[in-house]
């Protein structure tokens, strides 16, 4: 028998251990920077009126469209680009890209700010934005500063600097915090102050990741790179849209719709908690692109496969384990994170929280057909996946409120990760069947138990114990898949 090369085990372990490590610290990081926004949420919930928030998120909403649009889907393809090209091309591939954005989102700044004018000048409508013109100004400013910070933390993903990142990413986080602590409750400020002082902790962000690539990584005059990641990215640019559409545009419909401040701050607040835990899995699970176009790219698909089979069971372990959890503390919990206004958020938050689960395992599927070369499915997934989600808000939220729209969310999402599943086991990654449906049959089992619950504090921590046991029962997850994440994080040295 040939025996296993000791150098390949080696390099493979290595590998396995730097993947897991460089999640944990991914994750930690964006799990430091959602506390910091649930603590802001907390200190601008108990600061301001419920119409003042929902101006907030509005802001929020836009300025996160803005920054899709202007970045022309290269945070999402970076890591992959970066991860494929050789050694002596990467710098130069996201210094190139960071001068293509400077360009776009200097006239993105320019034009926006000169239509203000205009629109002062004139008087057009003016006395009803008027009240609102601070806010409207800062929109452009904190959509630059956010797609830079997205473009400098999908670089460094690429280049495996995870100390880095989680650094930057974390000390930000804190500025976040102090200086809206200073502007509500020190200076007693209003909304106005509250949104520029987001726009200087997401600036600070921006700046710390981009001076923690390599120095050839900062800047570069050529735009040639540039436009080879930018063809390379148009349906991954594409796909950023429409996943806008269908996880953020229901705000907007809510406000067509419903036409109800309160409403609108109810829905984005209690979306934050569930943004909670789609940010930390969506960080743990930073290196699989790119660990997983490597194995592809050698030729191993069985490897890869194998790879996306236990990297999907404990995300769908983790992510289901976190709604049912959720939904077993979410009273006290939305009256700690916000106050008691904010408890007519019951009737949203699972539906929400699942939501979000399904959408990071979709997340996972994703990249797996970009690392496939097939971002295309993707979009087109997508684009189903926004027509059915704005039809079935526009349908569910005149008859059942805000409800509807978490329903919407809910079924837009596994649709999308059904479709995204196929698709990825057409082109050649098949694992088990019945093991990718297992977490979702204990997930069943467990919703339709709180379904018929009522609500009850002891039929929702029955639902969660029987999720947990029906989990390790089926072997979606095993002690050793837990022994091995804590051991990779107790022992980096040993890793490298």
């Amino acid at each position: 028998m040939t025996q296993a090369n000791p150098d390949m085990h080696s390099s493979s372990q290595h590998r396995r251990h730097a993947v897991i490590r460089g999640g944990v610290l991914s994750g930690a990081a964006i799990l430091f920077s959602t506390v910091a926004m649930l603590a802001v949420g907390k200190m601008v919930t108990n600061r301001l009126g419920q119409t003042e928030v929902a101006h907030f998120s509005l802001l929020l909403l836009w300025s996160d469209f803005f920054n899709i649009a202007g970045g022309l889907g290269l945070a999402v393809s970076l890591p992959k680009l970066i991860g494929a090209a050789p050694d002596e091309r990467r710098g130069a591939i996201v210094g190139s890209c960071l001068r293509m954005q400077s360009h776009v989102f200097s006239g993105f700044v320019g034009l926006w700010w000169a239509i203000l004018g205009v629109a002062w000048l004139s008087g057009l409508g003016w006395p009803q934005w008027q009240p609102y013109v601070v806010l409207i100004a800062l929109v452009p400013l904190l959509s630059v500063a956010g797609a830079f910070r997205d473009m400098a933390m999908a670089a460094l993903a690429g280049f495996n600097r995870y100390g880095a990142r989680a650094t930057g990413i974390a000390v930000a986080s804190f500025a976040q915090i102090v200086l809206v602590f200073f502007c509500l409750w020190i200076l007693h400020r209003g909304v106005g102050v509250l949104a520029a002082a987001m726009v200087a902790s997401a600036a600070t962000t921006a700046l710390w990741l981009i001076f923690s690539l390599p120095s050839g990584a900062r800047w570069n005059r050529q735009l040639v790179e540039a436009r080879d990641c930018v063809r390379f990215s148009v349906p991954l640019y594409a796909n950023s849209l429409l996943g806008f559409v269908f996880q953020r545009f229901d705000t907007m419909l809510i406000v067509f719709f419903l036409a109800s401040p309160t409403a609108v701050a109810i829905y984005e607040m209690a979306k934050r908690i569930p943004m909670l835990m789609s940010r930390v899995l969506s960080a743990i699970t930073v290196p699989f692109l790119p660990t997983l176009s490597g194995m592809i790219g050698r030729g191993q698909p069985e490897e890869a496969a194998r790879f996306l089979a236990r990297t999907s069971a404990m995300v769908a372990f983790l992510s289901y384990g976190g709604v049912l959890f959720t939904v077993f503390i979410q009273e006290p919990l939305l009256v700690t994170l916000f106050n008691q206004e904010y408890l007519a958020a019951t009737t949203v938050l699972g539906l929400l929280m699942f939501a979000a689960a399904v959408g990071v395992q979709t997340g996972l599927m994703g990249q797996t057909l970009i690392a496939l070369g097939k971002p295309g499915w993707v979009t087109s997934v997508n684009v189903g996946a926004a027509f059915f989600n704005v039809a079935a808000n526009a349908v569910l939220l005149p008859t059942l409120g805000l409800k509807g729209a978490a329903v919407a969310a809910a079924a837009t999402a596994f649709l999308s990760l059904a479709a995204q599943a196929w698709a990825v086991r057409k082109h050649g990654l098949c694992e088990s069947l019945s093991a990718w449906c297992m977490p979702h049959l204990c997930m069943m089992v467990a919703g339709g138990m709180l379904w018929g619950g009522h609500g009850e504090m002891m039929v929702r921590l029955v639902a969660l114990v029987l999720f947990v046991a029906g989990c390790f029962l089926s072997r979606v997850v095993a002690v050793r898949d837990l022994r091995t994440l804590i051991q990779a994080f107790r022992t980096p040295r040993a890793a490298r």
